[in-house]
């Protein structure tokens, strides 16, 4: 029986990373959008007030990526979709399909096709993309330092700017940060093959 359960949840996950493009483009909904446009503002406003602080200098490569990406979003009027396509990052989202095959997150997706109310597995399963998106990242980009648990959402973000300051300025590099930072504040939080397909 436990055989069979597990083969459904690897089938559904296959199927899940098949449904989850529409024309070739993630769908991302409005909610997840303002989400995204709140958080790039937040980060924006985290930044412009730790370099006027003098707690990082103005050339810190997060500092820099942030407002690149911040004044990327705004000319495309906060639509994260168009901001997807003008910077050509399906591709590297696309890679992060990958990690629905990770035996701790097919183990959290079983849980949640059992109980979809299932609080600590919906965490479970985020905080695992999230990881690997970092591991990720740390591969492509070995300068990169992945952020601390909780680090990011508090003050502490300020160590998380500090340990990335060499990050590469590069075209590349930027649309890697900037494709993970998507996925782990958009894709990484959806839980069912039904989330968010358009």
């Amino acid at each position: 029986m436990n055989k069979l359960i597990i083969s459904v949840v690897a089938l559904c996950n296959i199927f899940s990373l098949i449904a989850m493009e529409d024309g070739g483009l993630i769908a991302i909904t409005q909610l997840e959008n303002e989400h995204f446009a709140r958080h790039t503002q937040m980060a924006v406003n985290y930044s412009y007030k730790v370099v006027i602080e003098q707690k990082i200098s103005a050339d810190n490569a997060l500092h820099i990526i942030t407002h690149k990406y911040s004044e990327s979003l705004r000319s495309v009027n906060n639509n994260l979709s168009e901001l997807i396509k003008l910077q050509g990052l399906q591709d590297r989202l696309e890679e992060f399909k990958k990690f629905e095959l990770d035996k701790l997150v097919v183990e959290a997706k079983k849980r949640l096709a059992i109980d979809g109310s299932d609080v600590e597995a919906k965490r479970n399963l985020t905080e695992r993309r999230n990881v690997l998106a970092g591991l990720n990242l740390e591969t492509k980009q070995p300068t990169y330092s992945k952020p601390l648990k909780g680090e990011v959402q508090t003050d502490a973000r300020i160590e998380f700017m500090k340990r990335n300051k060499n990050y590469p300025l590069e075209e590349e590099a930027i649309k890697d940060y900037i494709a993970t930072l998507i996925y782990q504040f958009i894709l990484a939080r959806r839980t069912t093959i039904y989330d968010n397909i358009r």
